[in-house]
């Protein structure tokens, strides 16, 4: 038995006044209710409607009460729950979430937020330092050109960049060119020839830049070259020209210069 209820059996004489006025008077069971905790309705209704209706009907009639003893127990339940006494209010604070677990979801979140934002600025700068590489890989192939073109005899200045073990496809020899001292006897030897370049152009460039020391460089060359009587000749080639930074500077390592002939 509950610690706070009324025994039962010794307020049956006690009700049976309020039963007999049950059909006058609807809150019967509130009434009988009132005298127990909540934690019994229904054994009373139950208890109640066994006692004191006939034999006939206690059956149809403990099933009436108890549809309406289930369903008071239903809203003392639902109460309970959303309002509640302390007992409940406390329990329900147990269940929640505690302060503890709010500031440690807070905390989380800001880790969160903090690593996305690493994150996307370490790829901005990744992204900002490969621009970096690649404008300074073709602003290099540029200068070699205009400085061709100002003095086509100062081979020094125009292969500065170029590696010792610099290597060369080009479409003008059967073999692969062999170091940077090849290279530049057959540049000397050609800036002796009346002819020179007096146009160099680069179309489509596009840089490939890896691990921040290796650069790849594509494009195709446009150009114009003027011989003794002044006749131009118009150059094309699909170029490729490999990087590579040694300490703090980048070199040319590698260069592919393929014929792009005209279309006929």
């Amino acid at each position: 038995m509950h610690p706070n209820a009324i025994d039962f059996r010794d307020c049956l004489s006690s009700s049976r006044g309020a039963i007999a006025a049950r059909n006058a008077n609807e809150s019967f069971s509130g009434a009988i209710l009132g005298l127990v905790s909540l934690d019994g309705p229904a054994k009373l209704i139950d208890l109640l409607a066994t006692a004191h209706y006939p034999e006939t009907n206690a059956k149809k009639a403990s099933i009436r009460l108890l549809t309406g003893s289930a369903a008071i127990a239903t809203i003392a339940k639902k109460t309970v729950v959303r309002r509640g006494i302390n007992i409940e209010r406390g329990q329900l604070k147990h269940t929640g979430v505690s302060p503890k677990e709010k500031e440690m979801k807070k905390l989380m979140l800001v880790l969160i937020a903090s690593a996305c934002g690493s994150a996307f600025a370490i790829n901005a700068s990744a992204q900002q330092a490969d621009q970096a590489i690649s404008d300074a890989v073709i602003a290099m192939v540029k200068a070699d050109w205009a400085a061709g073109i100002k003095d086509p005899t100062n081979v020094a200045e125009q292969l500065k960049d170029m590696s010792d073990d610099y290597t060369e496809f080009n479409g003008q020899y059967a073999t692969r060119l062999d170091g940077k001292a090849m290279n530049s006897r057959l540049a000397e030897a050609a800036g002796k020839e009346s002819g020179k370049t007096i146009a160099s152009e680069m179309a489509n460039p596009k840089v490939q830049v890896y691990n921040g020391n290796v650069a790849i460089l594509t494009y195709n060359y446009m150009g114009l070259t003027q011989d003794k009587d002044g006749k131009t000749t118009a150059e094309r080639a699909k170029s490729t020209r490999v990087f590579v930074k040694k300490g703090d500077k980048w070199m040319l390592v590698h260069a592919n210069f393929a014929s792009d002939p005209l279309p006929k």
